[in-house]
């Protein structure tokens, strides 16, 4: 009989052959070369549950070999980060990337390659090049990053690195004159003068394939909605498209069911977008944790630049104007009934972008108006401030409409980046309002100020209600098929 540690050595050694030969039969599996058995397939075999990553199609799997340092990665050597983010290294840097987007609008001579993603520390865009694969078999192009935009820096505080994580950037890189009549199949970034396994991130280039040109898209920043605001949602999406909205594009970080069900309809519509996101890094992702992270004022703003942006540059190739907004605000025109004809109106369109003052609209309402259900949120909401917000040095007090001919990036409030010098427009309040439904005033206004400055002599303002014949039923025939409809009483308020 053999001693104990030969025999431990002998069953110790079986049991890693199986499992190693069980190894070998998955990877030899025909109908997915191996991938289909790791829990992260869908990544790779769902080009549209993952809005950003690269898509490796199937067939190609087994062929993938890397052979020089200008290869395409193959999908195991892709730094992944909390599922939609790819992870980038340098020195004492690193990047998360988001998604990079093809930009061959007529004021460039050459297109761009334009990467979304959050960095820990400033860059040295002298040791960056991108990568642009044509072929999933050949080498790719390299080109120098041309320029870095940091996000955050449009507002007046500074930013603190150690504070906030990372901060939302825009990494730009000029396509290569042998290759600039091209879309490239993938990007990525990688070290001046480096090869090997620097080279582990490979994004898809989003272009819109859409060929009509719409007037009017709309962008937001992330939802993260653990309560039923499906409601709200409709109403708000079905009266900006009376303003001239065509398109939506929606990030979801979390949300209720019955917003997810509003989001597909109008997916299904082909009115929206919906596209999941996470916060990259060691930043929370539970969303109760997240939830607390959103309510401290200055840790979470830096963030919500990325989908933003990504937003707009899905965008802006077939859209010629992008709007900026969140779920409480609306953009009113008052002596027009539409965007559009607000800005035939004015004659606008030597301007990048249209800003309007805050005007708030208070959350309170005494009685049910019998002329619209009373689970409408806006329309139900009349009462308003006595004066609207007038510093224009504070930009979070502001919200916009840009032109996408342009403005090359955006904030949530101003253009930060345009082709030539930005010209900003302030509409007067006498043309067009940004009715923004609060409780309060926000976080920089004192109650008192509050009080004395803006809710002291508020009186009622039925702006809305000039939509009301087309926007009533249009939303109670969106909440009848979703069978989200409540029943109509005096007290059932939207929230």
């Amino acid at each position: 009989m053999l001693p104990r540690n030969k025999r431990n050595f002998l069953f110790i050694a079986s049991v890693s052959t199986v499992v190693f030969l069980f190894g070998i039969f998955c990877l030899n599996d025909n109908d997915a070369s191996g991938f289909r058995n790791l829990k992260l397939h869908k990544y790779f075999y769902d080009s549209e549950s993952i809005a950003n990553l690269f898509y490796f199609p199937s067939e190609t799997l087994k062929e993938r070999v890397r052979t020089t340092c200008y290869s395409l990665p193959n999908a195991n050597d892709i730094a992944y980060n909390n599922i939609y983010w790819q992870v980038f290294e340098m020195p004492n840097t690193k990047l998360y990337l988001f998604s990079a987007h093809y930009d061959d609008r007529p004021i460039h001579d050459t297109p761009f390659i334009h990467i979304l993603g959050e960095v820990t520390r400033k860059l040295n865009i002298s040791e960056l090049r991108c990568l642009f694969w044509y072929n999933q078999k050949k080498n790719a192009l390299a080109s120098p990053v041309e320029s870095v935009i940091y996000l955050s820096s449009d507002l007046k505080r500074k930013v603190s690195f150690r504070r906030i994580a990372s901060e939302s950037v825009i990494i730009s890189c000029r396509m290569p004159n042998v290759s600039h009549q091209r879309v490239p199949y993938a990007v990525g970034l990688i070290r001046k003068n480096t090869c090997g396994t620097i080279n582990n991130n490979a994004l898809k280039v989003h272009r819109k394939k859409d060929s009509r040109q719409k007037h009017f898209a709309v962008c937001m920043k992330g939802l993260q909605f653990p309560d039923d605001l499906s409601i709200k949602l409709v109403e708000w999406i079905e009266l900006n498209k009376l303003f001239g909205a065509e398109f939506f594009s929606f990030y979801i970080y979390s949300a209720h069911e019955n917003v997810e069900k509003v989001l597909k309809y109008y997916s299904d519509a082909g009115v929206a977008e919906s596209l999941r996101i996470t916060l990259p890094g060691t930043l929370p992702n539970i969303n109760e944790v997240r939830q607390k992270f959103y309510e401290g004022v200055g840790d979470a703003w830096p963030h919500e630049y990325i989908p933003i942006n990504d937003c707009y540059m899905r965008n802006m190739k077939n859209t010629d104007y992008i709007v900026v907004a969140d779920l409480d605000e609306l953009i009113v025109p008052l002596n027009s009934d539409s965007w559009l004809e607000m800005l035939q109106r004015l004659s606008l369109y030597n301007v990048s972008t249209l800003s309007f003052a805050d005007l708030y609209f208070w959350d309170e309402v005494n009685k049910c108006d019998s002329s619209i259900p009373c689970y409408l949120h806006f329309m139900q909401r009349t009462l308003r401030a006595k004066k609207h917000f007038e510093d224009k040095t504070i930009s979070h007090h502001y919200k916009s409409i840009h032109d996408t001919s342009k403005v090359v990036t955006v904030t949530h409030h101003f253009e930060r980046v345009c082709f030539e010098k930005c010209k900003r427009y302030y509409v007067p309040i006498e043309e067009a309002q940004l009715q923004h439904y609060r409780k309060t005033c926000i976080f920089d206004i004192t109650n008192k100020m509050c009080y004395q400055n803006f809710k002291k002599g508020s009186f009622v303002q039925n702006s809305l209600w000039k939509y009301r014949h087309k926007a009533v039923p249009a939303i109670q025939q969106v909440l009848e098929e979703l069978n989200l409809l409540v029943s109509d009483n005096h007290t059932n308020y939207a929230t």
